[in-house]
């Protein structure tokens, strides 16, 4: 993260960014190396991990509460907020002041899920549940993108990033690629969707496509979808 931080700042000195990532990032080092380039964030945190800041958020007269009813797929959601501006991060680190969000959301069925942030927004009644739904972003991105690179045929390794020579940037940067191409077609192309449908999973497309790539010619996209 550090070499990333300092080379997009480079790229984009004047972008307006919020970052969004998991618990591993929500401690001293990370959120002030985010706050150095004007870097906004938004951060998982866990009980476990930020015990001190927890329990004053608990205790604290200064924390506010409030419930929020949304109507998702014919059926209405609560979430419950909690939060605190300007907490002190943890006790060694005073002077290093964060946002604390708690989310607690109650689906019809009593069934409850949690989650918690911290962030360098100020939070007030009209942008809780946008803060939320930000925080929570970043899963759909984890699930969507880097799970899909790895698990659905697109054969993404971690070991892409490292190296002494340029080898696996370039493998990394042609499967990102490949990547966005897949995206675009899925978005834009009603055969390729219909050609998704039935093979049900990306993985066993992929697989569909590398047989006929191997056997067959074709002078068409669509006569290849056709297939």
């Amino acid at each position: 993260m550090k070499r990333l931080i300092t080379s997009f700042r480079e790229d984009h000195p004047h972008l307006k960014t919020m970052v969004l990532a998991d618990g591993l990032s929500s401690h001293a080092p990370t959120i002030t190396q985010l706050k150095s380039p004007d870097l906004r964030f938004i951060l998982g945190a866990k009980s476990g991990d930020h015990k001190v800041l927890f329990d004053g958020v608990a205790t604290s007269t200064q924390t506010s509460s409030l419930t929020r009813k949304k109507r998702e797929k014919n059926k209405t959601i609560t979430h419950h907020f909690t939060g605190m501006n300007a907490v002190p991060l943890n006790a060694r680190a005073m002077d290093l002041e964060v946002t604390v969000l708690h989310d607690t959301e109650i689906s019809p069925d009593g069934r409850k899920r949690r989650w918690s942030w911290v962030s360098d927004l100020t939070l007030d009644k009209n942008n809780v549940m946008a803060v939320m739904r930000a925080g929570r972003t970043r899963w759909r991105i984890e699930n969507e993108t880097f799970q899909t690179l790895k698990t659905a045929g697109s054969n993404f390794e971690h070991n892409y990033g490292h190296g002494d020579t340029h080898l696996a940037n370039v493998f990394s940067s042609l499967g990102m690629l490949a990547f966005l191409i897949d995206q675009m077609t899925e978005h834009c192309c009603g055969m390729f969707r219909q050609a998704f449908q039935k093979q049900i999973r990306k993985k066993y497309l992929w697989a569909a496509m590398v047989a006929l790539f191997r056997t067959l010619t074709m002078n068409s996209w669509d006569v290849f979808y056709r297939l």
